[in-house]
């Protein structure tokens, strides 16, 4: 099938997919969205982006251009949105939620949509070790 893409910078929109693996057009099922790459086949992995994508849409705004990321005042604005969206969320969602917002930054950089990284200000955190399963003797 083919992929359609945007071909002027775009804004911050979120795909509609109709299964893993494709992308419509925005007549189809809705606003296509730059930051999901359409080699996604993994519906948990496209279902997360999604999540973050969705959530970073609407504190911008639908029509936001990917140039708001941009520059100093991106990088701050998106680390206090984030920190305090999925601050308190355990390790590992928050990692994913920065997992899929970073590989949507870097896909945005690879078409010349951004120039930074706008997740610079934010690090990934340590999971926390499950002690709850059984230990060696050894």
């Amino acid at each position: 099938m083919h992929v359609h893409r945007v071909q002027e910078l775009p804004s911050l929109r979120v795909q509609a997919r109709a299964r893993p693996g494709t992308c419509t057009t925005e007549s189809e099922r809705g606003p296509l969205s730059p930051g999901t790459p359409p080699s996604i086949d993994n519906r948990n992995t496209a279902r997360a982006y999604a999540i973050a994508l969705r959530a970073l849409a609407a504190e911008l705004g639908a029509g936001a251009p990917l140039t708001a990321l941009e520059g100093e005042a991106g990088a701050d604005r998106l680390a206090e949105w984030f920190t305090s969206r999925w601050g308190g969320a355990a390790a590992a969602t928050f990692n994913a939620r920065l997992d899929a917002l970073g590989s949507a930054g870097g896909w945005w950089r690879d078409q010349d949509w951004l120039t930074g990284d706008p997740l610079r200000r934010i690090r990934r955190r340590a999971r926390t070790p499950d002690r709850t399963k059984a230990l060696d003797r050894d």
